[in-house]
């Protein structure tokens, strides 16, 4: 078996390579909705937009080919400090369901009703074919 090591992989022209039959995250965030409502790391994140209580969007910077991509998103904590968010809707049923340039992320609480919970930690992700 041989061993291949590399320090920096460029294309023949010198500049980034395209690694072809990959399925690699595409899009990636870590933010919160409650203590400074900001996106703390990100890739291909453009921007955020609160909507209210527990309802965010988090605008890509280069769009989908379709709307076939996956996503999941996984929150931490939530702003009543502790991790009793019971529902993360990706695909939002209020809102039409999945779009090629944003996710709209929505986050809810039960303590008895179901209610719209910011939280203060919140990863997100996505793969998929980018135009």
């Amino acid at each position: 078996m041989s061993t291949f090591k590399v320090d920096t992989l460029q294309s023949t022209t010198g500049g980034v390579t395209t690694l072809t039959g990959q399925a690699g995250i595409k899009v990636w965030a870590d933010y919160n909705s409650s203590v400074n409502d900001t996106v703390e790391e990100s890739l291909n994140i453009s921007s955020k937009t609160d909507n209210g209580t527990g309802d965010q969007f988090l605008n890509y910077t280069n769009n989908f080919v379709r709307t076939s991509y996956a996503g999941t998103m996984s929150p931490h904590q939530n702003s009543i400090g502790n991790s009793n968010v019971y529902l993360m809707d990706f695909q939002s049923t209020t809102g039409g369901g999945k779009r090629t340039y944003m996710a709209r992320l929505q986050t809810y609480y039960d303590p008895g009703t179901v209610t719209g919970q910011d939280v203060n930690n919140a990863s997100y992700m996505a793969l998929g074919d980018l135009v």
